[in-house]
């Protein structure tokens, strides 16, 4: 027999402001009935009710996990704004993908920016099927390793705990950033 494959429960659940409520009364639940949901903000916009969202999850217990905050237009303008979530007790998923340049060069620089700072706390596939959006998730494993190798580390541990429930380690966010390299043709590059 091939190896045992373990079904989990868990849904990546769209921002609204009845997001609590709807966890209330069971109509949506956490990765794996335990504590931990996945929430999706749209792609160009950082609705105003979103701190109020995670507020009242984590007054009933949730720890809200953002899902692919690299790719949320108004997170790339401003990063403070997933700070902010992320020191209220949030965390944040990166979907493989970006870091692979599937969504552009914008949002894979953004990506490794956010895996050299520690904003990032789980890494997901975003696999919608295994023809059109393979999910190449270990290449991805192996770019977090070279940028942050904590990070990685950190990464592996949290992802198990997060499925039993457990609490787990955030690393402190880093202030880095990226070192310019001179060259002399790079003066004439369009900005």
């Amino acid at each position: 027999m091939g190896e045992q494959i373990n079904i989990i429960s868990g849904l990546e659940v769209y921002i609204n402001p009845t997001v609590p409520e709807l966890y209330e009364s069971g109509r949506i639940w956490c990765l794996n009935n335990k504590k931990y949901m996945l929430l999706e903000l749209p792609m160009n916009q950082f609705p105003i009710y979103t701190e109020d969202v995670f507020y009242e999850l984590r007054l009933q217990g949730v720890t809200p996990i953002l899902a692919h905050p690299e790719r949320n237009l108004e997170i790339m303008k401003n990063e403070a704004l997933l700070e902010s979530l992320i020191n209220q007790g949030a965390l944040a998923q990166l979907n493989s993908g970006s870091l692979r340049g599937r969504y552009g060069d914008k949002v894979q620089a953004f990506a490794k920016n956010l895996v050299n700072k520690n904003l990032i706390h789980v890494l997901g596939s975003d696999g919608h099927n295994i023809s059109v959006r393979k999910p190449k998730i270990k290449e991805s494993f192996e770019i977090v390793e070279k940028l942050n190798a904590a990070l990685y580390n950190n990464i592996i541990i949290n992802e198990k705990k997060i499925l039993q429930g457990e609490d787990i380690e955030v690393l402190t966010i880093k202030d880095y950033k990226e070192k310019k390299s001179f060259s002399f043709f790079n003066i004439f590059k369009k900005k």
